[in-house]
């Protein structure tokens, strides 16, 4: 958002210094915490003094109370002992209760017994119920910050972890994909907390946060499409990259070098059919019951896709126990690239066709453009609210030979309205080769607990079963499946299917009525 100023030639008024902002960045992603200087004077500068000297860095987050708080700012793990030390401290800070423990503000840890014990820890509270809490004990919790813009999108990704006991201070410690064996790794590290300098695109002297014209083109940035690039006026596909900077300006999967028609994708000789979109709908809970989608995009340029994250309005179709409020966070690799909660406040919002978006306002959508390669979506709710939620995916526009190839989902498989299903559309005139899987017992191999003993699933094109399978052995074309694509474990379920166009619904269920977390996964066979 960018602050304004009117400035009157007859009245010369000081400017109010703008508060230091700290960027936390961790192995998840990177936010942003606003001091309070003039609320807690000096936590703020007990908390800068331990960010100068570095101390921060190395540490890691070794509390997380889902629905409270995550806490770092204590400890570094020490690779050649498997010890982990607290940070040297500096002589405690005086309590300066004052700002209320809402949602998203950050607060100085102390003693319990001693309201003026605070050194080098904080934490990030989750919740306004907190206030009630931590306002009222202790001499109250003293918050010197605030997270920035979608800074809590990385706190709830952290909050959300597994968390383990390893005693002592790390009875709640987050988790990243802990197998037994206590390293680095493991654990969410702060690679460095560090003072945020101020941007000047321009180099006119005022910074981009109060620059109304960031490149200085004499376009106004609420008005210009490119605020940051004076020399780029288009964008063809509308992809979020300007013509100067895009290599496909039509996004048709053919580069401009070697299209005779750049600029218009209709011109497209590769364009064939595909699988265009893939829901599923599941329980979204906290931990390790979050939904999590997964998706492989195959070709040489990037492509764009459309993911959703619907809620409440499953209520509208008689879905009972909806998730009220869905976010959904995109990561490549452990780096977290978009996310958004509600979506109308999504930066690509307007490229959004006016049939995918949402009808609630609380509900999340993410635009982007990506390169080939796998990501990771993951639906939660807010302040860890739990009901049953929808991830779509959607390739919002045919681009020949770089396609939405494989996608998956992860989420905890109940029982009536809480089973795990699928849709799939096929688009173009001709049948579609794929392979579905519905997996359980391979997940104890990356050490998910309480996973799906026994999947089986069925597929339905509108109400008609046309394929099923328990053990994907059983399979009459289990021979056609390829290699590379075959459960490991024989009570998992897959269907090699030649699929017509149209739309597809698969229901992953347990065996018997048993419940845990499953995989539900569609692969496009060339």
């Amino acid at each position: 958002m960018k602050l304004f100023f009117l400035l009157f030639l007859c009245i010369s008024l000081p400017l109010q210094a703008a508060n230091t902002v700290v960027t936390v960045n961790t192995v998840l992603g990177s936010f942003d915490i606003e001091m309070l200087h003039d609320d807690a004077p000096l936590t703020v500068e007990n908390f800068l003094a331990y960010v100068e000297r570095g101390d921060y860095d190395g540490t890691f987050v070794h509390r997380s109370i889902p629905g409270f708080i995550i806490q770092a700012g204590g400890y570094a793990f020490n690779e050649a002992s498997g010890e982990a030390p607290h940070i040297a401290t500096a002589q405690s800070v005086v309590n300066e209760f004052k700002i209320s423990n809402t949602r998203g503000t950050v607060a100085v840890a102390k003693l319990g017994t001693d309201p003026d014990s605070a050194t080098s820890e904080w934490f990030v509270n989750l919740s306004d119920s907190n206030a009630a809490n931590l306002d009222n004990q202790n001499g109250g919790f003293t918050v010197f910050g605030r997270v920035l813009g979608n800074g809590m999108v990385i706190v709830n990704a952290i909050a959300a972890l597994p968390r383990n006991n390893f005693n002592g201070p790390f009875t709640d410690t987050p988790t990243i994909n802990f197998a037994g064996t206590v390293t680095k790794d493991i654990f969410v590290t702060i690679n460095s907390v560090t003072v945020a300098a101020a941007v000047d695109t321009d180099n006119d002297g005022m910074t981009d946060d109060v620059d109304t014209d960031d490149d200085n083109d004499n376009v106004l940035d609420v008005d210009d499409a490119f605020p940051l690039d004076a020399t780029e006026t288009t964008d063809t596909d509308n992809d979020g990259v300007g013509n100067n900077a895009d290599t496909d300006d039509d996004n048709d999967g053919i580069l401009d070098i070697n299209d005779e028609f750049p600029l218009d994708a209709t011109n497209n000789p590769l364009l064939v059919n595909r699988l265009q979109n893939i829901a599923t709908r599941g329980f979204v809970g906290t931990g390790d019951n979050v939904l999590i989608g997964g998706l492989i995009i195959s070709g040489t340029e990037a492509i764009t896709v459309i993911i959703r994250a619907k809620g409440p309005s499953l209520a509208d179709v008689g879905v009972p126990n909806v998730l009220p409020d869905p976010q959904v966070v995109l990561f490549s690799g452990r780096d977290i690239i978009d996310s958004n909660d509600d979506w109308q406040d999504h930066a690509n919002m307007n490229l959004i066709p006016a049939n995918l978006l949402p009808t609630n306002s609380a509900e999340a959508v993410i635009v982007r453009t990506l390169d080939p390669g796998a990501y990771t979506a993951i639906v939660l709710g807010v302040n860890d609210e739990e009901g049953i939620g929808l991830v779509e995916v959607f390739e919002l526009e045919d681009t020949g030979v770089n396609r939405l190839e494989n996608i998956a989902t992860r989420a905890f498989v109940g029982t009536g309205d809480n089973v795990l299903i699928g849709g799939l559309v096929i688009s173009g005139t001709q049948n579609k080769k794929l392979v579905i899987r519905a997996k359980g017992p391979s997940l104890e191999a990356a050490n998910v607990a309480g996973f799906l003993a026994d999947p089986e699933m069925i597929v339905l094109s509108g109400t008609e079963v046309i394929e099923s399978n328990n053990n994907w052995q059983d399979h009459p074309l289990n021979d056609l499946i390829p290699e590379s694509l075959r459960p490991g474990e024989a009570l998992e379920a897959a269907i090699y299917a030649e699929l017509a166009p149209g739309a597809y619904t698969v229901i992953v269920s347990g065996v018997g009525g048993t419940t845990g977390i499953g995989i539900f996964e569609v692969f496009e066979i060339q």
